[in-house]
């Protein structure tokens, strides 16, 4: 498998996966909270109300343009990487509309020790791969009717570590 196939196996796998987590119901006593400015952009309402589901689509959106998301300079200094998950709306013409934040794991030793140094490695993440994926295109999402469609999509981004 040649890797630009392999790397779009991969994210279409993670995107089938990670709507099928989102049709399940979850049960949950806490409160949840809402993602801050700094972690999404702002999301016109219209656009909202015309998305769909992605498994609904006949042609599902494909990153054609990537930039990658800076590297925090602490975190680098230090030697920690991170893997950040992100939701993203992607507009029916390929443009990212709005991004959230789902999830940052780093490698940085999570203990009763360090809990406030590891909040702050993922906090130094959020921001950057926002910013980094608002800049992405992608392929039309199209609806099986072969009309654009505004769709969330799951992103998954790296940050490693190279010599």
């Amino acid at each position: 498998m040649k890797p630009i196939q392999q790397y779009f196996f991969i994210f279409i796998v993670l995107l089938v996966s990670c709507t099928k987590q989102s049709e399940q119901p979850q049960q949950t006593n806490q409160q949840t909270s809402k993602p801050t400015n700094e972690q999404t952009k702002t999301i016109d309402p219209s656009t909202l109300a015309d998305t769909v589901e992605l498994t609904s689509l006949k042609q599902w959106p494909v990153p054609t343009k990537q930039l990658p998301p800076v590297f925090p300079d602490q975190a680098r200094m230090n030697g920690v990487k991170a893997d950040v998950m992100l939701k993203v709306l992607v507009g029916i013409d390929g443009i990212p509309r709005a991004a959230e934040v789902q999830s940052v794991k780093t490698s940085c030793i999570y203990d009763s020790i360090n809990v406030e140094l590891y909040r702050e490695y993922e906090e130094q993440f959020k921001q950057p791969s926002i910013d980094a994926v608002m800049l992405w295109q992608f392929t039309q999402p199209l609806k099986p009717t072969g009309e654009p469609a505004n769709v969330w999509v799951i992103v998954p981004l790296q940050y490693n570590l190279t010599k």
